[in-house]
């Protein structure tokens, strides 16, 4: 069971955690997304910021990275808009 009682896909995520592991770079201080250089506020429902703290706890434990909550949705919208560019 993933987030808050849901089913998560185990090899979504770890394919996730992969994606977000091979784009951190560190430059001395907090590791940064490479390529990401805009750095907007979302709104989101406290629910869905909770989802996104959770899944970022697991891929930290199963990746070793420490990975938070911003860099995770960061990678899912930047994975949406690929897939959507694609259709």
């Amino acid at each position: 069971m993933g987030a808050r009682g849901r089913a998560t896909d185990p090899e979504k995520l770890r394919s996730i955690g992969e994606e977000i592991v091979a784009r951190l770079r560190s430059t001395g201080g907090r590791p940064a997304m490479r390529g990401a250089s805009v750095k907007p506020k979302v709104s989101l429902r406290p629910t869905e910021w909770n989802t996104l703290k959770e899944l970022a706890a697991q891929i930290s434990d199963s990746s070793g990275r420490s990975v938070t909550p911003s860099q995770l949705a960061g990678q899912l919208l930047s994975s949406c808009l690929r897939d959507l560019a694609k259709k």
